[in-house]
């Protein structure tokens, strides 16, 4: 099994298990089955919706379209669906299995779409696309466009520990004057089937073949950017939205900076500490480019090494990169904490996969709401943290510079 920041099967669960009502069946062995449920851990344990055909030797060697068909039957059984996902791992198809044939079977029934998540077949972020734009095509039906202005949010993580807090802070900050309709990593299955109803779609960095989908068959425009960590960030959001739809949101804007302001003023002595600290970044491209603007820009710090993941990048070249470097936290998930270990820094995790740090308060990491929380977490991290380099501590008694 690839590790899961780049096997395919792994991107396509995570880009459509958000949706509710959907239950993701995969088609594999054992392997592939626990290691997707294995990143729940810190996310809702009791809202799992996953299932696993977990095929044997008997199925390899004689095939495996029978244990799927049971499986979907089960599933029915003990979930009630609006839709399954069956997901293939590498074992089916090698051997050939059938899949759509059986999945075509229940089309009386439900909706059961067929995903090919193979991981000789491309990697994380393409299983990610991939699957978004085939249960679209399955799903989506051509809806009125609203007479207010309406966006969906495409590219968030299904999986991300802050995903419930970032969407209460999206919808806060763009108050009344628009509606947020379908965030595809947390939604119902008719905010998914009636994505056309929005008149523009921000893609933050992934679902951007969705997005042309969209586009194409049901004329809505879409507009791609960072992740709005910062102030910056979250005032960039509100300006393409306000650009595209005609609306200001100068007041809101206004607003965020008041209540940044009035929050950091008790810290200020600790940030100025963050001024030309050295760190490292690693993540997709949206997320790490967001986070770095936002580190240098806001905070001041200086990003000695980054690391976005991509067809070419190449993780190992990352790490020495990292390590030959004067870096004093890094950035990353909880794979990253072997690196953090190694250097003998902090580790400060912001994207998937987070499965040894939880989140049940409502601390979002974007907004002006955003800034505070990441600020927090910085702070907490490095205080807590016995494994620093004198260039966030200074030796003698070991408090932040």
């Amino acid at each position: 099994m690839k590790c899961a920041d780049s096997c395919r099967l792994f991107g396509a669960y995570q880009a459509v298990s958000g949706i509710d009502g959907n239950v993701v069946l995969l088609h594999s062995v054992e392997g592939c089955n626990f290691g997707t449920m294995s990143l729940h851990l810190a996310g809702n344990m009791q809202n799992m919706r996953q299932a696993g055909t977990i095929m044997g030797d008997q199925d390899i060697i004689f095939g495996g379209e029978e244990t799927l068909r049971e499986s979907v039957d089960r599933v029915l059984k003990l979930y009630h669906p609006d839709v399954i996902t069956v997901i293939t791992g590498c074992a089916p198809e090698i051997i050939g299995d059938d899949v759509r044939t059986v999945t075509s079977q229940y089309d009386s029934i439900l909706p059961v779409v067929y995903i090919n998540g193979a991981g000789f077949k491309g990697h994380f972020e393409t299983g990610y696309e991939d699957a978004l734009i085939t249960i679209a095509k399955r799903l989506t039906v051509d809806s009125k466009k609203t007479s207010i202005p309406v966006i969906n949010i495409l590219g968030m993580n299904y999986d991300d520990f802050k995903i419930d807090a970032d969407i209460k802070e999206f919808k806060r900050i763009l108050g009344n004057k628009v509606k947020l309709n379908c965030v595809t990593a947390r939604c119902n299955l008719e905010e998914f089937m009636h994505m056309s109803r929005a008149g523009l779609n921000i893609v933050f960095s992934r679902g951007r073949k969705l997005a042309e989908f969209l586009k194409n068959a049901y004329g809505t425009e879409f507009i791609e950017m960072d992740y709005p960590y910062g102030i910056t960030g979250s005032c960039h959001f509100l300006d393409s939205v306000g650009k595209f739809f005609d609306i200001d949101f100068s007041e809101e804007k206004e607003r965020l900076k008041r209540e940044l302001e009035e929050r950091l003023k008790k810290c200020y002595s600790y940030l100025k500490a963050f001024y030309g600290l050295p760190v490292s970044v690693f993540g997709e491209s949206g997320r790490a480019s967001g986070m770095r603007r936002f580190l240098e820009e806001e905070l001041g710090m200086d990003v000695v090494s980054l690391g976005i993941s991509s067809d070419e990048f190449n993780m190992d070249d990352f790490i020495t990169q990292a390590c030959k470097s004067d870096a004093a936290l890094i950035f990353g998930s909880s794979f990253e904490a072997d690196i953090a270990d190694q250097m003998e820094i902090p580790l400060i995790r912001y994207l998937y996969p987070v499965f040894d740090w939880i989140s049940i308060s409502d601390s979002p990491y974007i907004g002006g709401k955003g800034v505070i929380y990441i600020i927090e977490d910085i702070l907490h991290t490095v205080i807590n943290c016995r494994k620093n380099k004198g260039g966030l501590y200074f030796e003698k008694n070991m408090c932040l510079r």
